[in-house]
């Protein structure tokens, strides 16, 4: 068996309370290696988390759908968005569904590379355009930029 000299790991729950005490020890990582948590390039502080008032039983695929899309589609021309799916046939059934005239400013992770999705999300709220980003959880958790969900 191989011998590990040097390993990066990377998420945004790796620390608790800004320490890596319990990482350390749920992994059984020795105290003796370096441990570094780099600022996130995003400004959270600018984020809402808009949740729909009306809740559709996921468990009713095609209806939970339909409540996705009609959730998105009345959101302004100028908002940005990122909505998170748990399953990758879930998120291309939505973006699938969803109106003409909403498809010019959607990034589906599906169609483009997670970095390209992030980089281009990122820009589009730095210009105020608005931008429907639709991802899956292999997204990076710690790569969500501050958007109206």
């Amino acid at each position: 068996m191989g011998r590990c000299h040097g390993a990066v790991v990377t998420s945004a729950t790796l620390t608790a309370l800004g320490r890596f005490e319990r990482l350390q020890e749920r992994a059984g990582l020795a105290n003796r290696y370096r441990y570094q948590a780099l600022p996130s390039p995003f400004d959270y502080a600018n984020a809402v988390l808009r949740v729909p008032k009306e809740a559709t039983d996921p468990g009713d695929r095609d209806a939970h759908e339909r409540a996705i899309v009609a959730f998105v589609s009345q959101l302004a021309d100028k908002e940005a968005a990122l909505v998170l799916f748990s399953s990758r046939a879930q998120l291309r059934a939505v973006d699938k569904a969803l109106p003409v005239e909403i498809k010019a400013r959607v990034l589906a992770q599906d169609a483009l590379p997670k970095r390209e999705l992030i980089e281009r999300h990122r820009s589009a709220v730095d210009k105020g355009e608005g931008v429907l980003s639709l991802a899956w959880r292999a997204s990076p958790r710690g790569s969500i930029s501050p958007a109206t969900i």
